[in-house]
């Protein structure tokens, strides 16, 4: 069986090779797909990007600081799509201001993680996105601890 991608809405390189990496330690077996705008991933999740399945992303991981439309901008729009509504989005920003937190939760965020240039932070939040969205129903010891990585309640 062919899994669905994850989408990373990701602007920075640097950061899309470190959770690729961070990914592969995880055993994250769902491909990545790359959006490097707000913009880029609209047209994806709208159905308009070559390569994107018929069934759609797994789930997006997004920054919120992007050039153009924002991640916060894309959130609300995935909510108001009937069919992209119960998509699972986690937020992975550098931000932690409060100010951008609760726009993320006023949105609709699934989880709200703050990325840490340290790869094994990295890799327990790809093990949180992992055990909470995309293997729920893989037993994980440590499965509390993971959601407890994210500054928003989360929405499984």
């Amino acid at each position: 069986m062919e899994l669905q991608p994850v989408l990373l809405v990701e602007d920075d390189d640097n950061d899309v090779v470190l959770f690729q990496y961070a990914a592969a330690k995880a055993g994250l077996q769902n491909p990545l797909q790359v959006a490097h705008t707000g913009a880029e991933a609209a047209r994806f999740l709208d159905g308009l990007a070559p390569g994107r399945p018929a069934s759609g992303p797994a789930m997006v991981i997004l920054d919120i600081k992007l050039p153009g439309q924002s991640g916060v901008e894309l959130l609300r729009h995935v909510r108001k799509d009937l069919q992209l509504h119960d998509l699972p989005v986690a937020v992975l920003t550098s931000s932690n201001a409060p100010q951008d937190i609760e726009a993320a939760r006023i949105s609709g965020a699934s989880g709200y993680f703050v990325k840490s240039t340290r790869l094994e932070e990295l890799v327990a939040i790809v093990r949180a996105l992992k055990y909470i969205w995309l293997e729920p129903g893989e037993e994980v010891a440590d499965r509390d601890e993971l959601a407890r990585l994210s500054l928003l309640p989360v929405r499984a």
